[in-house]
């Protein structure tokens, strides 16, 4: 685990985050393995050695996001949570607090697009 394989982690975690939202409504299959493997990639390097404050923020936020996405939205609040808790006064920290209050006023609301997209199941 070298500082360069981590950074072609956080490459490839970036692109199929990205390639996983852009094509969500239009290519739910793609979509759904894009983003089940960003998940995946980020939730490694946020529990991974080596943290570097940015990075181990980016990947909680990453691996978040992804979740929110998969409509694991419990597993969601709890990274941004983490997020806001250790890195409180950073930006992804401050983008964090914003949205565990965006996910508590809109929990339904959430749930509903999940469903319809057909990825509502809690995993």
């Amino acid at each position: 685990d070298t500082p360069q394989g981590r950074y072609l982690k956080f490459k490839e975690a970036r692109m199929n985050l990205a390639q996983g939202l852009r094509t969500l409504a239009v290519n739910k299959q793609t979509a759904l393995k894009h983003l089940e493997e960003a998940s995946t990639i980020y939730s490694e390097l946020a529990n991974g050695p080596g943290r570097v404050p940015l990075m181990h923020q980016e990947a909680l936020w990453g691996a978040a996001k992804a979740a929110e996405t998969l409509g694991r939205i419990d597993e969601a609040e709890k990274l941004y949570k983490t997020l806001q808790k250790d890195y409180s006064k950073s930006a992804l920290g401050i983008d964090a607090k914003k949205q565990l209050a965006r996910l508590e006023s809109k929990k339904s609301e959430a749930g509903d697009l999940a469903k319809e997209f057909g990825i509502s199941e809690e995993r």
